[in-house]
């Protein structure tokens, strides 16, 4: 009883490491960018339709969002400029040490054994064709691609991290491209499957999928799953929601928004659905009534943290279960299959 307490401690106090790490880590990158947009900003029109027309939706601790009038996209009103992103992502020690930090987890799972598939690698295979090539754009370390690598012919990466794309070609024995997918000489037409697993809604121009399309073989399969703006933590959060928190998530899709992407980069859509997750902690809602420096995800309420645990775990068990945010179209994140017209 004492060794399962004095493990329970443990395991309370590196948790509350690793969330003042993360909150702090968050709260810097904030400061960060809201200093460079201060020195230099471009406003955008709306990546899909290319016109300005749109309504304001929220501010958000970075950015300003508003809503495209003409296909309802959620993006950044403003952002930074091409020197701007460059500096805030090559000379900026918060993110390099985020990296690193997930570099040192993904280090513990491969020595523990814990490398576990993710969801979505069934979901590709299901509309996919095996034993073709397959590219992960945005790849960071490849491990999306070392569980898809026995399934295909060949599988590459592309990753604009210089630490992230070395680090991983050597793990995991794969070969990812250190350069801008529009500057890589790939050849046309040569790919049965591409990816771009959390990628999307970083992008400032969306023209790089008349790339993709060239690169993928007729009937391809693409691959996106990105952050759901109609979801319901997006509903309860609005502007506090981590999705938005920052200056990385620029677009926010909506299932409309899409089929007007889809429509215009020649895409047949085969399958667009939501996940289960509610991604709504009991310590969020309670948090988010009394805290002014809110920040999702990261709340610790220590009386209530038993409460909250087990909310957690029921409302997963029942919403896998049941698929009741999926069929409503309510999870938190938006997963598209698409077929090259």
């Amino acid at each position: 009883m004492k060794l399962r307490l004095s493990q329970h401690v443990r395991r309370y106090k590196e948790y509350k490491k690793h969330l003042r790490k993360n909150i702090r880590y968050t709260h810097n990158l904030n400061r960060f960018a809201i200093n460079e947009l201060k020195k230099d900003k471009i406003k955008r029109k709306c990546p899909i339709c290319n016109i300005p027309d749109s309504t304001f939706v929220f501010k958000a601790p970075v950015c300003e969002f508003v809503k495209c009038k003409k296909c309802g996209l959620v993006y950044a009103k403003y952002i930074f400029s091409e020197e701007g992103v460059q500096r805030f992502y090559e000379n900026n020690k918060y993110y390099q040490d985020g990296w690193k930090t997930d570099h040192d987890v993904l280090l513990k799972n491969i020595k523990e054994n814990k490398l576990s598939k993710p969801p979505i690698v069934d979901t590709i295979l299901k509309f996919s064709k095996k034993k073709g090539k397959c590219l992960d754009i945005g790849c960071g370390f490849g491990e999306l691609l070392y569980h898809l690598k026995p399934h295909f012919k060949s599988v590459e990466g592309v990753e604009l991290n210089v630490f992230t794309s070395k680090v991983g070609a050597e793990l995991f024995d794969i070969t990812i491209h250190n350069e801008e997918l529009t500057k890589l000489k790939l050849k046309s037409s040569s790919y049965d499957c591409i990816i771009l697993n959390q990628v999307i809604e970083h992008l400032d121009s969306l023209d790089l999928f008349n790339k993709v399309n060239r690169l993928l073989k007729p009937r391809g399969i693409l691959y996106l799953g990105c952050p759901y703006m109609d979801s319901l933590s997006m509903k309860l959060l609005k502007d506090k929601h981590i999705h938005i928190n920052g200056i990385g998530h620029i677009n926010m899709f909506n299932f409309h928004s899409f089929r007007k992407f889809a429509e215009k980069y020649k895409f047949n859509i085969l399958s667009i659905e939501t996940d289960n997750k509610l991604d709504v902690w009991f310590n969020d809602q309670i948090s988010l009534l009394f805290n002014r420096k809110f920040l999702h995800r990261f709340t610790d309420i220590p009386f209530l943290n038993p409460i909250n645990v087990g909310s957690y775990l029921l409302s997963n068990w029942f919403f896998n279960k049941t698929k009741l945010l999926s069929k409503n179209r309510l999870g938190s994140y938006l997963k598209v299959v698409l077929e090259k017209k």
